[in-house]
């Protein structure tokens, strides 16, 4: 199974001349979260070849090979099936068809469609095609290379047939069934069978690739009148109208009478469905708000309706808005071939989908990263990530305090950033920014490059006692979200660092403990001074009169950091819990077998930032415990003097700031090897 790549649409990347940009040897897709997979849309048109070349005319269905490889379009303007090699950087070719409508079986370089609207993968390398303007079901034998009459015919009497003895009354061979009007098909394994919907007539039909009968299953049914949208997983098929908000499931028992069962209460009718990590999905009539969700899996709890019943949350792919505020005058989409569009999954990477966007002759892939309230599922401060990577593809934490958890008022609908807060918001919601920039840029350029490498960017942020809180709580979610590197993002020096060897009990590693012990801290201050080098530096400053007894605390002289006889002792101090993260996470290995690293880095979030930065000090702890360190300060601020236009409060990047910031970093971690770059996935880092 592949990856699929994309290249990313929804934000210009400005170039920078200090980046000083390497040379460019290709352009590949990218992996983004909104992102194109083929396709310009530019004009319509008909051209092979790479993917930011290659021409479409009205795309409409879409299907992945079972192998994972080809994503197949049914390009109806064009009268073509055309292919997409999802291994093979999105190149496009044609498998069948001509440049001008008609109907004509035999071999894939002579045989003709007349406006193809859909297109589904059967097991053994057939794909079947819903030949919409010949009102028939074509069949592609992939490894014969031959187009066949599948299904398709003027309707006969039942009893004017001759059915198997397996047929009822309404059965008819495939060959005599109108396949007019039909919108959406849907294999199902345990039945050997091809349901598909017709609206205009009111039904959903199966036919059994056993005895190729065709069967009603719905016809005119009160709940869903004219069954549009289709999908199957396992034994169940779900539902949407062509005409009403409603979306229903069926448990399918082969001819025992249906029931139908609310699946979801969508905000506008649903022109396809599909599923994806349990979820169902369904893309909208609605222009500006694409998708819903509706949880089938109750792993997700918080989603969870405590009556069990079906729960509907809106999407924006990657924006989680509040409908009443933002969609009230939603525009319907006026496209004719609307419910023909392409929805479908990735196989390689859970919830992510293609999409054919008829109306710009594309075919788009769009990955859903829903925002949780606070920490999502995997206990992480960023949009609900599946938890297994896709493949080639390098995960990054950006761990720190609030500095590191950028987020920032953003009052209208956006395709670009995940917000912070679900539906219920009131009157506006937050966007990350910080770690959605970096990532932007790592695959933006690693596009540029030809880079055989994907990169996520994940934040981990608290509120907390940063100098102790990564060492407890980072090995456990770097292990939970398979991340290949961590980053310990802080800014400025994180107060006084040596004071907590005296109001925390120690661990057998030597650092204190996480979190706060309260009774600890009810002991009298000189019942807390541990033995070894806390005493050691406790009874140098007392020596020295560089420490008081202040109610219960031992308060230090902030002089001590610039005594040489002790700066080795408060190099310790400092370094002991990045010593001990460090170990941890090297004890640890990644999906590839490799143990996740551990980077330290600094930089100006301030204006003061000079007066409070200390990186020097920083370095030399992490030369000491060998640990990787980078400041990238220098480049942030070439001046070392005002960092006013990227600040917004003196301590926390405005959103141009992270913009700036996440495409230094982005340059910083290829140009020094701090991430694989060059090296092909699976190969040693050099």
């Amino acid at each position: 199974m592949t990856t699929s790549k994309t290249l990313f649409i929804s934000f210009l990347t400005v170039f920078f001349s200090l980046l000083s940009p390497p040379e460019i040897e290709a352009v590949r897709p990218l992996f983004a979260p909104i992102a194109t997979v083929a396709g310009d849309e530019s004009q319509p048109g008909f051209r092979d070849g790479s993917f930011d070349t290659a021409f479409f005319n009205v795309p409409l269905g879409l299907a992945v090979s079972n192998d994972g490889t080809r994503l197949f379009v049914a390009d109806s303007g064009n009268h073509r099936i055309r292919i997409i090699h999802l291994d093979q950087n999105n190149e496009v070719t044609t498998l069948a068809g001509q440049d001008r409508a008609g109907k004509l079986d035999g071999p894939v370089t002579v045989a003709q469609f007349n406006d193809p609207r859909g297109v589904l993968c059967l097991p053994d390398d057939r794909l079947v095609v819903n030949d919409f303007g010949n009102k028939l079901l074509r069949l592609v034998y992939l490894k014969a290379g031959t187009v066949t009459t599948f299904a398709g015919g003027s309707p006969k009497p039942a009893a004017a047939t001759s059915p198997s003895a397996t047929a009822t009354p309404s059965d008819l061979p495939k060959e005599q069934v109108s396949m007019d009007g039909v919108v959406a098909m849907a294999f199902m394994a345990r039945a050997n069978s091809i349901f598909f919907t017709q609206p205009d007539s009111g039904t959903l039909k199966a036919l059994d690739l056993g005895t190729g009968l065709v069967s009603v299953v719905l016809n005119n049914n009160t709940q869903i009148p004219h069954p549009s949208a289709l999908w199957c997983q396992g034994s169940t098929l779900y539902l949407a109208d062509r005409d009403l908000p409603a979306v229903f499931r069926m448990d399918w028992k082969g001819k025992a009478p249906v029931t139908l069962l609310p699946a979801g209460t969508p905000l506008d009718k649903v022109l396809a469905l599909c599923t994806s990590d349990n979820i169902l999905y369904g893309r909208l009539a609605s222009k500006g708000f694409p998708a819903e969700r509706f949880i089938t899996d109750r792993r997700y709890t918080q989603f969870s309706d405590p009556s069990n019943q079906p729960v509907t949350f809106r999407n924006g792919w990657g924006d989680t808005l509040p409908a009443d505020k933002y969609f009230k005058d939603a525009v319907q989409s006026n496209a004719p071939f609307a419910p023909w569009m392409g929805f479908i999954p990735d196989p390689s990477d859970k919830r992510k989908f293609f999409v054919s966007e008829s109306e710009s002759h594309m075919i788009i892939s769009y990955r859903d990263l829903f925002q949780t309230r606070d920490y999502n599922s995997n206990g992480v401060f960023a949009p609900e990530y599946p938890a297994p990577k896709p493949k080639n593809t390098y995960r990054i934490f950006i761990v720190g305090d609030s500095r590191s958890v950028e987020a920032q008022p953003f009052p209208f609908p956006s395709e670009r950033h995940p917000l912070t807060h679900p539906p219920d918001t009131p009157e506006w919601s937050q966007n990350l920014i910080l770690a959605p920039s970096i990532e932007r840029e790592l695959n933006f350029q690693a596009a540029l490059e030809d880079v055989p490498w994907n990169y996520e960017v994940l934040t981990f942020g608290k509120h907390s006692d940063f100098f102790l809180w990564p060492t407890y709580e980072l090995p456990e979610a770097v292990q939970r979200n398979d991340v290949d590197l961590v980053i310990i993002f802080s800014p400025n020096m994180d107060g006084m660092a040596y004071e907590r060897y005296f109001d925390h009990p120690l661990t057998s590693d030597g650092i204190p403990k996480f979190p706060p012990d309260m009774e600890y801290l009810m002991k009298p201050p000189l019942d807390r001074i541990p033995d070894g080098l806390p005493r050691k530096f406790y009874d140098y400053c007392k020596a020295h009169h560089l420490v008081n007894v202040v109610g219960n605390n031992l308060v230090f002289d902030g002089s001590v950091m610039t005594i040489p006889e002790i700066h080795d002792w408060i190099l310790e101090f400092y370094g002991r819990p990045w010593d001990v993260l460090n170990r941890k996470l090297a004890g640890m290995k990644t999906s590839s077998g490799k143990p996740p690293r551990l980077l330290i880095l600094f930089t100006y979030t301030g204006r003061e930032g000079s007066q409070k930065y200390w990186p020097a000090f920083r370095e030399e702890v992490a030369n000491k415990y060998h640990v990787p360190y980078l400041d990238i300060g220098p480049v942030m601020n070439a001046l070392h003097l005002s960092y006013y236009p990227l600040t917004g409060d003196d301590t926390h990047l405005n959103p141009d700031g992270c913009v700036f910031f996440g495409k230094l970093l982005a340059h910083e971690l290829a140009k020094e090897k701090l991430i694989p770059w060059k090296e092909e996935p699976g190969k040693k880092n050099q």
